[in-house]
């Protein structure tokens, strides 16, 4: 720090007074002259030991009291040497629109320097904070830190370059002898000093552009509010005047005041950074936030400012800071040739800022962590992530600098709980994730084009559990999968074709990449039982032996193999339900718990790309038989319609072109056995009451003995269909009539105890059972034998002519076979008679029975008459 002498601490002292106690009187006396003279005071200042701000942890944030120490003139454009009113020409170098791509906004707000913010309070404040005691720069937090800047100095770790901060402590910089000392980038103060611009800014942005130095910006914040951050960002954005850095604008949050806010609080601070830093991205600036690492570790640790760039201030000979950064600032003992006195030093962590070009071809990659977010990049074989602290790497980015010949280096990464992402997801040169939490797990990087032919590309991961692996090359896998270890930090080289592999100095283990075998996983529920312990490969699930029936079962694959969503699902049939379907109660589980309901029957099958490389083999043990033979791919397994609970299974899951399992052990040569599809049906007859279910055609009740039918129950025996398809009644009864489709239930016609006979039946079936087949029927009627064939809720029978059925046929058709001849009457019932006569040579209306067809006395006689009949007997009869 330079030491002011005497005379310019005297100096100082006087221009104090003077511009708090007389200026404030004079300013708007103040002409183009005054403003010139400001400036020299302002130079003036410069030796009374002012300097831009930075931070370091480990430093008390008490403040002393707020002294007013600088003053640059009432106008904002007094602060700049040339005097530029701060206006924006078209014809700027390096500023088109075109070059920068700058929101014209930036130019509406640069447009006027005299832009003025009410912010009283803040712009009578001299810093105070870790390192400034009222306005002072302090040494504080480099004690054994000798900082240079030599060109051949090695760069520590993971840095790509080294680069200063200044402001208007260090005066006329001489930028040519900057760069030719090798500084590779710069950060300078926008200001403010006190409410104003920095004076030494203007010129700093332009020397820089001119000789291609890339610089960022730092705005040195009082703010305790959003409407303060607001008002700051539209100073920043103001007095840029047009100037449009390639580097980040930081927000450097370290004074004493903003702690001191009576309302201070964690929250609102992050919400104070964020509307800064938004307000520059809201117009193309790339933002971040400066302070040191006491601030970073206890008040700027919201998950909400991850997204931001971060430059950590820590005056040590490495950074301590947890979290993804670009920038550390590591000294403020810098001897740089051009810059007068001492200055901040820099080391620059993000290659993609500066595209750092050596001449040399580079891999470089960075990686995402879990609760750090992205961390600064690595070049050629350097650490990305971080060991020993079990946090996750969740994404990462690769890309080639200054590449020898064409060619890219792309990734594909397996992530948990989606697997193997592909070489373009989410693009070439990234891998992984960021916002969901999940770990990636393995990698597998290649080169492409000409420089797949001239180079291969190294890799090798730190796995958590295990360690540093063996190194992978050219697509090869590296990490694990199936274990659900995650990748905590990765290592890249590119190595010329022919040249020595990478050491494996610091491998825990030989091998680069662990997958563990595919298989399937099940468990059975069992009465009396409960859940057991789930199985895989083939071991039994169940119980044999003890007549306990299987309820329920669940299949899972334990393999992360595939990431297109290839499952293994189950479709079980259940005793009382039937064939439940793919996805009920899961796609991964069939069955019942709690309702004591068996199944009797399974089938599994493969989805996705995995059903195309294996095959999915199942055996069941079934009530009173034993186990039966494999089935496979969707088959059925087990029985339907004998009421046999299944008691066991086995899965195995078989590459195809494999064996197939064994049947050692199967007491039956087939894996399925369904009871053939029928209708049973019973009759109640009269003085006889209800006789045995009969099926297929057989009859039921009585011919030949006079007896009534009654009442009739049909029954679907077969479990096919479990949409609730059905078959159906309605009769009609003497006395009653059509009784309706669900009287007494729709699987029952008539009645019983009541003496009325059924005159007439009608049969239908519902659901899918309706599409595949056709109800056929027929009736023995009293005095009429037995009628023709009815189908599908056509009347069979009589009706009004009190003739009751006495027996009923019934079959089940399947559409298309052949059936029974329906020609012939399947019906009967009295005929309808109308009739009309014709009265003075004119036809009257037509009446039916009983109404009178004519006149009555009226003495005029009908002369012509005509009746008709109609029955279920074809034309009738016709007079």
């Amino acid at each position: 720090m330079n030491r002011p002498n005497a005379s310019a601490a005297l100096v100082c002292t006087l221009l104090i007074a003077w511009s708090q106690i007389i200026q404030p009187y004079c300013a708007c006396a103040l002409s183009a002259q005054s403003v010139a003279s400001s400036q020299t005071v302002q130079q003036s200042s410069n030796d009374c030991g002012f300097q831009g701000e930075s931070s370091q942890d480990g430093q008390d944030d008490d403040s002393g009291s707020q002294v007013a120490t600088e003053w640059y003139g009432d106008d904002a454009n007094a602060a700049r040497p040339d005097g530029d009113s701060g206006s924006i020409s078209d014809d700027q170098s390096g500023i088109g629109t075109d070059e920068s791509g700058v929101d014209d906004s930036v130019r509406e707000a640069s447009a006027d320097d005299s832009v003025q913010v009410d912010f009283p309070e803040a712009d009578s404040l001299a810093p105070n904070s870790w390192r400034y005691v009222n306005g002072v720069l302090t040494d504080a937090g480099n004690e054994g830190i000798d900082a240079q800047s030599l060109a051949d100095e090695a760069l520590p770790n993971g840095a790509v370059a080294r680069g200063i901060d200044v402001s208007n402590f260090q005066g006329t910089i001489d930028w040519n002898q900057v760069k030719a000392a090798g500084i590779e980038f710069a950060i300078l103060k926008v200001g403010p000093v006190y409410g104003k611009p920095d004076s030494t800014f203007e010129r700093n942005a332009t020397e820089c552009e001119r000789l291609g130095i890339p610089y960022g910006v730092y705005y040195y914040s009082y703010a305790r509010s959003v409407a303060d951050a607001n008002k700051e960002a539209d100073r920043t954005l103001a007095w840029l005047g047009g100037h449009y850095p390639s580097l980040p604008i930081y927000y450097d949050l370290e004074d004493n005041y903003i702690l001191q806010d009576p309302n201070f609080s964690k929250d609102k601070l992050a919400q104070i950074a964020q509307t800064f830093c938004n307000r520059m991205e809201a117009v193309g600036f790339k933002s971040g936030i400066y302070a040191n690492l006491n601030w970073f570790n206890n008040y700027l640790n919201s998950p909400s400012l991850n997204g931001y760039d971060h430059w950590v201030a820590q005056y040590n000979w490495h950074c301590d800071y947890a979290g993804s950064y670009s920038f550390w600032q590591y000294s403020s003992r810098g001897n740089v040739p051009g810059v007068n006195g001492s200055c901040d030093m820099n080391y620059c962590f993000n290659g993609s800022y500066l595209n750092v070009d050596d001449g040399k071809m580079h891999i470089q990659y960075e990686a995402h962590v879990s609760n750090i977010g992205w961390m600064s990049s690595k070049r050629d074989g350097f650490t990305a992530g971080t060991t020993g602290q079990s946090k996750a790497m969740e994404d990462l980015k690769v890309s080639i600098l200054n590449p020898v010949s064409d060619g890219s280096v792309q990734i594909n990464a397996h992530v948990s709980g989606v697997g193997w992402q592909g070489w373009d997801t989410p693009s070439a040169s990234e891998g992984g994730t960021t916002g969901q939490g999940r770990a990636v797990e393995a990698v597998r990087l290649r080169l492409t084009g000409s420089l797949a032919r001239d180079y291969d590309v190294y890799y090798r991961v730190h796995a958590s559990n295990i360690g540093w692996m063996a190194w992978a090359k050219d697509g090869e896998e590296a990490g694990t999968t199936g274990y659900g270890r995650s990748l905590e930090a990765v290592q890249v080289r590119l190595v010329k074709k022919g040249d020595a592999a990478p050491s494996s100095d610091g491998a825990n283990v030989d091998y680069a990449f662990k997958k563990k075998p595919m298989s399937l996983t099940y468990r059975a529920h069992v009465s009396n039982v409960g859940w057991q312990g789930a199985v895989s490969d083939g071991a039994t699930a169940g119980t044999t032996g003890r007549g306990l029936a299987l309820e329920d079962l669940i299949v899972a694959l334990d393999s992360s193999d595939y990431s297109d969503g290839s499952a293994v699902q189950v479709d079980a049939h259940v005793s009382g339900i039937g064939w439940q379907g793919w996805d009920t109660p899961s796609a991964s589980e069939g069955g019942t718990t709690g309702q004591g309901r068996a199944v009797e029957a399974v089938r599994l099958r493969l989805t996705g790309s995995l059903a195309r490389d294996y095959d999915v083999y199942y055996r069941a043990h079934a009530s009173n038989i034993g186990w039966m033979a494999w089935a496979k791919d969707g088959e059925e397994a087990g029985t339907t319609g004998y009421g046999r609970s299944l008691e066991a299974v086995q899965v195995r899951l078989v590459k195809k072109g494999d064996a197939a399992p064994s049947s050692d052990g199967a007491n039956v040569d087939y894996a399925f056995k369904k009871k053939p599809m029928s209708l049973t049906y019973r009759a109640h007859v009269s003085n006889v009451g209800w006789q045995g279910a009969v099926s297929d055609g057989a009859t039921a009740g009585t011919t030949g003995r006079g007896l009534a039918l009654e009442d009739l129950i049909v029954a679907l025996d077969s479990s096919d269909y479990s949409d609730g398809s059905a078959v159906q009644v309605d009769a009609h009864v003497s006395g009653i009539g059509w009784q309706g489709w669900d009287t007494p239930s729709a699987s029952e016609g008539g009645t019983t105890g009541q003496g009325r006979a059924v005159e007439a039946v009608r049969l239908r079936l519902t659901g899918s059972l309706a599409r595949d087949y056709d109800v056929y029927y027929r009736v023995h009627a009293s005095n009429i034998g037995w009628m023709a064939w009815a189908k599908d809720g056509e009347e069979a029978g009589t009706t009004g002519i009190s003739c009751s059925l006495e027996a009923i046929q019934i079959k089940l058709i399947k559409k298309g076979a052949s059936h029974p001849d329906t020609s012939g009457y399947s019906h009967l019932e009295i005929p309808t008679v109308t009739y009309s006569s014709q009265v003075k040579g004119a036809w009257q209306n037509t009446v039916s029975a009983g109404d009178v067809s004519g006149t009555t006395g009226q003495g005029i006689p009908i002369t012509g008459f005509s009746a008709k009949t109609t029955s279920s007997v074809a034309d009738g009869i016709n007079y």
